[in-house]
């Protein structure tokens, strides 16, 4: 079966659109606000480089997955620079409202600054990198 090309399909409203990074921020949201005690602890270093590093993952795929939301609505594979930084805005305010919620409400959880650098860090890079990575996977497809 032939693969309809984006400016043969009807583009999405913008729920449909973001259906993937919605679900996936809820996602997030019930993962960190598990009490601490019901989370796996992988500690090899002082640093918990593990806990930035899936922090960054978690929310490159977040902007990824909201890039792309952008991609089925508008059928634009780059969205201007004002897009990118609002994706990354709404990212970085997440991530810190989450935080926020670990630290105030979340027993045996607390917020971290270097959480909420690691959030921002990987928006950034799942916004910036989410045009070739969608160009790479629509090369695959065709």
């Amino acid at each position: 079966m032939a693969t309809k090309k984006l400016s043969d399909r009807k583009p999405a409203g913008f729920f449909v659109a973001h259906l993937p990074s919605g679900t996936w921020a809820l996602a997030i949201f019930i993962l960190c606000i598990l009490p601490g005690d019901a989370l796996l602890n992988i500690d090899f270093w002082t640093i918990d480089w593990e806990d930035k590093a899936a922090h960054l993952g978690v929310f490159g795929l977040l902007g990824l997955l909201m890039v792309w939301g952008e991609w089925r609505r508008k059928g634009i594979l780059n969205p201007r620079p004002a897009v990118k930084v609002m994706i990354v805005v709404l990212c970085l305010l997440f991530g810190m409202l989450i935080e926020i919620i670990q630290n105030e409400f979340i027993p045996t959880r607390y917020g971290s600054a270097g959480d909420a650098i690691a959030d921002f860090l990987g928006a950034l890079l799942g916004t910036l990198l989410a045009p070739y990575a969608l160009r790479l996977v629509k090369k695959i497809r065709q």
